[in-house]
């Protein structure tokens, strides 16, 4: 179980506590269930309790499609999926609003599950196929990786020169997907940058001394124009993402003033 707690002035604050269950996928549920605390901004009275599963499912897609956004060449069309599970579908769908994907090569461990995805992606209209791990790296111009794993699952030599990375599996301690030779070879760019040296992709990096800590820098100042992204057609580069409290305030409460209107 995790908790994180956050606040967005004037507009709300609160709590959201995250757990996993990972035999929750017998009964047909997803094995990630988020409940959101959310209260008012201007006097901290209870406002709403969200059931924020689907929810943090879309935020965590959105942000991932801001940074490849932000991150990827633009001529980027080839999208490897790294992992089949239920994030994965979101977070392509959400890619595709950005760029457009003239292939999706899927990995993951279950080939049920895999089939499944390309299927589910089909429907929706994206070019998806099966693929093993080195093809899918190998082939793509932009990876999203998003795996529960505690141990690497890409290698270094198999990311082409100018390949985006999203690693959005890494959060919580002892996660990894991406070797830290990777790391070190790219431009690392995170959400938030104690987070990604604790709990995200790049705590493997940071405790083998190989990784700058003070060099990181945040989605929000590339966006924001404070910081360079991409330096060059040729660089790879990685957003480390492990969610932020902010995130999930902001979809709840969007979320929250839709049923209002209604």
């Amino acid at each position: 179980m995790a908790a994180k707690a956050g606040r967005i002035d004037g507009v709300a604050l609160g709590v959201k506590v995250g757990t996993y269950w990972p035999g929750n996928a017998a009964e047909g549920l997803p094995a990630h269930a988020s409940t959101v605390l959310l209260l008012d901004g201007a006097t901290g009275i209870p406002i709403a309790i969200v059931g924020a599963s689907h929810l943090t499912a879309l935020r965590t897609a959105a942000a991932d499609a801001v940074a490849v956004d932000a991150l990827a060449r633009p001529d980027a069309t080839a999208l490897a999926l790294v992992g089949a599970g239920h994030q994965a579908f979101h977070d392509a769908v959400a890619i595709a609003r950005v760029r457009t994907p003239t292939s999706v090569a899927v990995w993951g461990r279950r080939p049920d599950q895999v089939v499944a995805m390309v299927v589910r992606l089909l429907d929706a209209g994206l070019p998806a196929r099966p693929a093993d791990l080195e093809e899918a790296v190998s082939g793509a111009d932009i990876v999203c990786t998003v795996t529960s794993s505690h141990e690497p699952l890409i290698r270094v030599e198999w990311v082409q020169p100018g390949t985006h990375i999203s690693a959005m599996g890494a959060d919580a301690a002892g996660k990894q997907e991406l070797e830290v030779g990777l790391i070190r070879a790219a431009r690392c760019v995170v959400d938030v940058a104690a987070q990604a040296v604790t709990i995200g992709e790049l705590q493997h990096a940071a405790a083998a001394g190989v990784l700058d800590v003070a060099s990181l820098v945040s989605l929000g100042d590339v966006l924001a124009g404070r910081e360079q992204g991409r330096r060059s057609a040729d660089e790879i580069t990685v957003f480390d993402s492990s969610g932020t409290a902010v995130q999930d305030l902001a979809v709840c409460e969007l979320a929250r003033r839709a049923l209002e209107r209604r």
